[in-house]
Protein backbone atom coordinates (compact mmCIF):
# COMPACT_ATOMS: atom_id res chain seq x y z
CA UNK A 1 0.00 0.00 0.00
CA UNK A 2 1.14 3.40 -0.90
CA UNK A 3 -0.39 6.02 2.11
CA UNK A 4 0.55 9.49 2.70
CA UNK A 5 -0.22 10.46 6.41
CA UNK A 6 -0.72 13.73 7.63
CA UNK A 7 1.37 15.77 4.82
CA UNK A 8 1.93 19.36 5.22
CA UNK A 9 3.70 21.69 2.36
CA UNK A 10 4.81 25.34 2.51
CA UNK A 11 6.56 27.26 0.00
CA UNK A 12 7.43 30.52 2.72
CA UNK A 13 3.96 32.02 3.07
CA UNK A 14 2.24 29.93 0.88
CA UNK A 15 0.66 26.66 2.29
CA UNK A 16 0.34 24.32 -0.31
CA UNK A 17 -0.78 21.27 1.86
CA UNK A 18 -2.78 21.14 4.95
CA UNK A 19 -2.37 17.54 6.72
CA UNK A 20 -3.51 15.14 3.80
CA UNK A 21 -3.74 11.96 4.70
CA UNK A 22 -4.83 9.00 2.06
CA UNK A 23 -3.77 5.48 0.46
CA UNK A 24 -3.93 3.29 -2.75
CA UNK A 25 -3.86 -0.28 -2.35
CA UNK A 26 -3.00 -2.83 -4.31
CA UNK A 27 -5.59 -3.79 -7.65
CA UNK A 28 -7.53 0.08 -7.42
CA UNK A 29 -7.50 3.52 -9.09
CA UNK A 30 -7.95 6.02 -6.61
CA UNK A 31 -9.20 9.22 -7.98
CA UNK A 32 -8.02 12.80 -6.33
CA UNK A 33 -9.73 15.28 -8.21
CA UNK A 34 -9.64 19.79 -7.67
CA UNK A 35 -9.43 22.62 -9.12
CA UNK A 36 -5.98 23.75 -10.51
CA UNK A 37 -3.87 25.20 -7.93
CA UNK A 38 -5.53 23.35 -4.84
CA UNK A 39 -2.13 21.14 -4.34
CA UNK A 40 -2.60 17.97 -6.37
CA UNK A 41 0.71 18.48 -8.07
CA UNK A 42 2.57 18.86 -4.86
CA UNK A 43 0.83 16.23 -3.18
CA UNK A 44 1.47 13.77 -5.89
CA UNK A 45 5.63 14.83 -5.98
CA UNK A 46 5.61 14.46 -2.18
CA UNK A 47 4.18 10.68 -2.83
CA UNK A 48 7.13 10.11 -5.15
CA UNK A 49 9.60 11.83 -2.90
CA UNK A 50 10.52 13.94 -5.52
CA UNK A 51 9.76 16.50 -2.69
CA UNK A 52 9.82 15.99 0.84
CA UNK A 53 6.26 17.20 3.38
CA UNK A 54 7.32 19.69 5.86
CA UNK A 55 7.78 17.57 9.27
CA UNK A 56 9.06 13.97 10.18
CA UNK A 57 8.38 11.45 12.38
CA UNK A 58 4.69 9.81 12.72
CA UNK A 59 3.51 12.99 11.00
CA UNK A 60 4.07 13.84 7.73
CA UNK A 61 5.02 10.55 6.06
CA UNK A 62 5.05 8.82 3.20
CA UNK A 63 4.94 5.06 3.62
CA UNK A 64 5.04 2.02 1.21
CA UNK A 65 3.93 -1.52 2.10
CA UNK A 66 4.29 0.36 5.98
CA UNK A 67 7.65 0.99 5.77
CA UNK A 68 7.99 4.85 5.89
CA UNK A 69 10.28 6.19 3.19
CA UNK A 70 13.25 8.05 3.90
CA UNK A 71 16.12 9.70 1.96
CA UNK A 72 18.34 7.34 1.75
CA UNK A 73 19.89 7.03 -1.59
CA UNK A 74 19.57 3.16 -1.92
CA UNK A 75 15.89 3.13 -0.25
CA UNK A 76 15.11 5.48 -2.95
CA UNK A 77 16.34 4.09 -5.42
CA UNK A 78 14.50 0.71 -5.09
CA UNK A 79 11.41 3.02 -3.97
CA UNK A 80 11.29 4.99 -7.04
CA UNK A 81 11.62 1.71 -9.44
CA UNK A 82 8.28 0.55 -7.54
CA UNK A 83 6.69 3.73 -7.34
CA UNK A 84 6.54 6.17 -10.98
CA UNK A 85 5.26 9.41 -11.54
CA UNK A 86 3.62 10.71 -14.86
CA UNK A 87 4.12 14.30 -15.14
CA UNK A 88 1.47 17.04 -16.05
CA UNK A 89 4.33 19.09 -18.05
CA UNK A 90 6.17 16.09 -20.33
CA UNK A 91 8.25 19.11 -21.72
CA UNK A 92 9.73 20.12 -18.67
CA UNK A 93 10.14 16.32 -17.44
CA UNK A 94 11.63 15.33 -20.43
CA UNK A 95 16.03 16.11 -20.80
CA UNK A 96 15.74 17.84 -24.02
CA UNK A 97 19.32 16.22 -24.60
CA UNK A 98 18.27 12.21 -24.84
CA UNK A 99 16.54 10.93 -27.59
CA UNK A 100 12.75 9.15 -27.17
CA UNK A 101 15.81 5.87 -27.30
CA UNK A 102 17.77 6.65 -24.93
CA UNK A 103 14.76 8.30 -22.07
CA UNK A 104 13.02 4.88 -22.12
CA UNK A 105 16.40 2.81 -22.18
CA UNK A 106 17.44 5.20 -18.71
CA UNK A 107 14.83 3.51 -16.40
CA UNK A 108 15.49 -0.03 -17.86
CA UNK A 109 19.33 0.09 -17.22
CA UNK A 110 18.64 1.53 -13.94
CA UNK A 111 16.84 -1.04 -12.49
CA UNK A 112 18.50 -3.81 -14.44
CA UNK A 113 14.46 -4.18 -16.33
CA UNK A 114 16.17 -6.29 -19.09
CA UNK A 115 19.43 -7.60 -20.96
CA UNK A 116 21.45 -5.26 -23.44
CA UNK A 117 20.26 -7.78 -25.86
CA UNK A 118 16.61 -7.25 -25.20
CA UNK A 119 16.60 -3.64 -25.06
CA UNK A 120 15.68 -3.41 -28.53
CA UNK A 121 12.31 -5.20 -27.96
CA UNK A 122 11.67 -4.08 -24.76
CA UNK A 123 11.63 -0.10 -25.84
CA UNK A 124 9.70 -1.54 -28.96
CA UNK A 125 7.03 -2.61 -26.60
CA UNK A 126 6.80 0.44 -24.39
CA UNK A 127 6.29 2.28 -27.75
CA UNK A 128 3.40 0.26 -28.98
CA UNK A 129 1.98 0.37 -25.53
CA UNK A 130 1.85 4.18 -25.63
CA UNK A 131 0.75 3.86 -29.38
CA UNK A 132 3.95 5.37 -30.91
CA UNK A 133 5.99 4.44 -34.07
CA UNK A 134 9.27 2.94 -33.82
CA UNK A 135 10.70 5.62 -36.20
CA UNK A 136 10.41 8.52 -33.39
CA UNK A 137 12.69 6.53 -30.84
CA UNK A 138 15.38 8.53 -32.58
CA UNK A 139 14.23 12.19 -32.45
CA UNK A 140 14.11 14.44 -29.42
CA UNK A 141 11.87 15.87 -27.95
CA UNK A 142 11.28 18.95 -29.33
CA UNK A 143 10.72 17.33 -32.41
CA UNK A 144 7.97 15.52 -30.72
CA UNK A 145 4.06 17.13 -30.60
CA UNK A 146 2.60 17.72 -27.35
CA UNK A 147 0.79 14.50 -27.58
CA UNK A 148 3.47 12.24 -28.71
CA UNK A 149 5.90 14.02 -25.49
CA UNK A 150 3.13 13.33 -23.25
CA UNK A 151 3.19 9.38 -24.23
CA UNK A 152 6.75 9.34 -24.14
CA UNK A 153 6.03 10.40 -20.37
CA UNK A 154 4.06 7.42 -19.94
CA UNK A 155 5.84 4.86 -21.59
CA UNK A 156 9.41 5.88 -19.39
CA UNK A 157 6.80 5.27 -16.11
CA UNK A 158 5.77 2.22 -17.47
CA UNK A 159 9.51 1.08 -17.68
CA UNK A 160 10.21 0.70 -14.51
CA UNK A 161 7.49 -2.25 -14.45
CA UNK A 162 6.44 0.01 -10.81
CA UNK A 163 4.06 -1.12 -8.38
CA UNK A 164 2.06 2.04 -8.12
CA UNK A 165 1.59 5.37 -11.05
CA UNK A 166 0.61 8.47 -9.61
CA UNK A 167 -0.85 10.02 -12.55
CA UNK A 168 -0.82 14.03 -12.40
CA UNK A 169 -3.21 14.86 -15.24
CA UNK A 170 -2.03 12.13 -17.56
CA UNK A 171 -3.94 12.60 -20.92
CA UNK A 172 -3.30 16.51 -20.96
CA UNK A 173 -2.34 17.05 -24.69
CA UNK A 174 -3.57 14.19 -26.10
CA UNK A 175 -6.51 14.11 -28.80
CA UNK A 176 -9.38 12.00 -27.91
CA UNK A 177 -8.68 8.34 -29.40
CA UNK A 178 -5.23 8.58 -28.38
CA UNK A 179 -6.36 9.95 -24.65
CA UNK A 180 -8.97 6.83 -25.24
CA UNK A 181 -6.13 4.18 -25.97
CA UNK A 182 -3.59 5.57 -22.93
CA UNK A 183 -6.58 5.78 -20.56
CA UNK A 184 -7.55 1.75 -20.99
CA UNK A 185 -3.83 0.88 -20.93
CA UNK A 186 -3.40 2.42 -17.27
CA UNK A 187 -6.50 1.67 -16.13
CA UNK A 188 -5.20 -2.41 -16.80
CA UNK A 189 -2.67 -1.03 -13.82
CA UNK A 190 -4.91 0.15 -10.86
CA UNK A 191 -8.85 -1.57 -11.76
CA UNK A 192 -7.66 -5.58 -11.38
CA UNK A 193 -8.77 -6.15 -7.92
CA UNK A 194 -6.59 -8.91 -6.23
CA UNK A 195 -3.70 -8.08 -8.45
CA UNK A 196 -0.20 -6.47 -6.77
CA UNK A 197 -0.74 -2.59 -8.64
CA UNK A 198 -2.19 0.29 -7.73
CA UNK A 199 -3.45 3.45 -9.87
CA UNK A 200 -3.48 7.38 -8.30
CA UNK A 201 -5.27 8.94 -10.67
CA UNK A 202 -4.95 13.00 -10.72
CA UNK A 203 -7.66 15.21 -11.98
CA UNK A 204 -9.49 18.33 -11.89
CA UNK A 205 -12.07 16.39 -14.45
CA UNK A 206 -14.82 14.94 -11.76
CA UNK A 207 -16.07 12.77 -14.78
CA UNK A 208 -13.42 11.60 -15.84
CA UNK A 209 -12.21 10.62 -12.18
CA UNK A 210 -15.55 8.74 -11.36
CA UNK A 211 -15.24 6.86 -14.39
CA UNK A 212 -11.73 5.03 -13.53
CA UNK A 213 -11.46 4.90 -10.44
CA UNK A 214 -13.02 2.88 -7.29
CA UNK A 215 -13.13 5.83 -4.39
CA UNK A 216 -12.34 9.15 -4.73
CA UNK A 217 -10.83 12.18 -2.92
CA UNK A 218 -11.88 15.36 -3.33
CA UNK A 219 -9.33 18.39 -2.57
CA UNK A 220 -9.56 21.53 -2.15
CA UNK A 221 -6.83 24.60 -0.74
CA UNK A 222 -4.31 22.02 0.34
CA UNK A 223 -6.90 19.43 2.03
CA UNK A 224 -9.04 16.85 1.33
CA UNK A 225 -12.43 17.80 2.05
CA UNK A 226 -14.21 14.15 1.09
CA UNK A 227 -13.76 10.50 0.69
CA UNK A 228 -15.87 8.23 -1.14
CA UNK A 229 -16.57 5.11 -3.78
CA UNK A 230 -16.86 6.77 -7.04
CA UNK A 231 -20.51 5.31 -7.38
CA UNK A 232 -21.37 7.33 -4.64
CA UNK A 233 -20.65 10.31 -6.29
CA UNK A 234 -24.36 11.44 -6.70
CA UNK A 235 -24.53 10.95 -2.41
CA UNK A 236 -21.72 13.42 -1.89
CA UNK A 237 -22.61 15.89 0.83
CA UNK A 238 -19.21 18.77 0.99
CA UNK A 239 -20.89 21.88 -1.08
CA UNK A 240 -17.75 22.18 -2.62
CA UNK A 241 -18.07 18.02 -3.99
CA UNK A 242 -22.05 19.14 -4.64
CA UNK A 243 -20.82 21.78 -6.80
CA UNK A 244 -18.55 20.26 -8.73
CA UNK A 245 -21.19 17.84 -9.56
CA UNK A 246 -24.14 19.89 -10.00
CA UNK A 247 -21.49 21.49 -12.36
CA UNK A 248 -21.12 18.28 -14.49
CA UNK A 249 -24.08 16.34 -14.32
CA UNK A 250 -27.32 18.72 -12.88
CA UNK A 251 -26.54 21.72 -15.04
CA UNK A 252 -29.89 23.36 -14.00
CA UNK A 253 -29.26 23.12 -10.00
CA UNK A 254 -25.45 24.25 -10.14
CA UNK A 255 -24.91 28.06 -8.67
CA UNK A 256 -21.71 28.91 -10.13
CA UNK A 257 -19.36 27.97 -6.89
CA UNK A 258 -17.46 25.23 -8.52
CA UNK A 259 -14.61 26.98 -9.86
CA UNK A 260 -13.71 29.48 -7.15
CA UNK A 261 -11.19 31.57 -8.69
CA UNK A 262 -9.15 31.99 -5.02
CA UNK A 263 -5.08 32.11 -4.36
CA UNK A 264 -5.26 28.41 -2.53
CA UNK A 265 -2.11 29.45 -1.49
CA UNK A 266 -3.66 32.07 1.13
CA UNK A 267 -6.33 30.60 2.24
CA UNK A 268 -7.52 31.22 5.32
CA UNK A 269 -7.42 29.45 8.61
CA UNK A 270 -10.83 28.36 9.42
CA UNK A 271 -13.00 26.51 6.35
CA UNK A 272 -11.29 27.84 2.88
CA UNK A 273 -14.28 27.08 1.20
CA UNK A 274 -16.65 29.21 3.14
CA UNK A 275 -16.68 32.27 1.30
CA UNK A 276 -19.04 30.30 -1.64
CA UNK A 277 -20.39 27.80 0.97
CA UNK A 278 -24.76 29.00 1.77
CA UNK A 279 -24.35 27.05 5.11
CA UNK A 280 -21.02 28.82 6.54
CA UNK A 281 -21.40 29.30 10.01
CA UNK A 282 -19.44 31.90 12.37
CA UNK A 283 -17.28 29.02 13.86
CA UNK A 284 -16.49 28.37 9.82
CA UNK A 285 -14.87 31.80 9.95
CA UNK A 286 -12.30 30.51 12.78
CA UNK A 287 -11.97 26.71 12.50
CA UNK A 288 -11.12 24.16 9.90
CA UNK A 289 -13.56 20.67 9.98
CA UNK A 290 -12.90 18.01 11.33
CA UNK A 291 -13.24 15.04 9.34
CA UNK A 292 -16.37 12.72 9.92
CA UNK A 293 -18.51 9.81 9.16
CA UNK A 294 -20.96 9.99 6.62
CA UNK A 295 -21.31 6.36 6.07
CA UNK A 296 -18.34 4.44 7.52
CA UNK A 297 -19.09 1.23 6.30
CA UNK A 298 -18.99 3.00 2.73
CA UNK A 299 -15.64 4.45 3.91
CA UNK A 300 -17.86 7.60 3.45
CA UNK A 301 -16.28 11.06 5.36
CA UNK A 302 -16.23 14.85 4.74
CA UNK A 303 -15.06 17.56 6.66
CA UNK A 304 -17.54 19.84 6.97
CA UNK A 305 -18.96 21.57 9.84
CA UNK A 306 -22.54 21.17 9.05
CA UNK A 307 -22.07 17.73 9.31
CA UNK A 308 -21.08 17.67 13.07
Amino acid sequence: MLAGNDLWKTYGAVRALRGVTLRVEPGETVGLVGETGCGKSTLARILCALIPPDGGGVSGEVSLDGRAVHQKPRELKMFRRRVQMVFQDASGSLDPRMTVWKTLAEPLENYAMTTRAGMGERIQTLLETVNLDRGLSRRYPHELSGGQRQRVVIARALAAAPDYLVCDEPLSGLDVDTGEHILRVLMSYGMNPGGNRGLLFISHDLSLCTRVSRRLYVMFAGNLVEHLRAEDIHRAVHPYTRALFEYLFEPEKADGCAKTGMDFGVAPEGCAFRLQCPGAREQCLREPSRAVWVDEAREHWTRCRQRQ
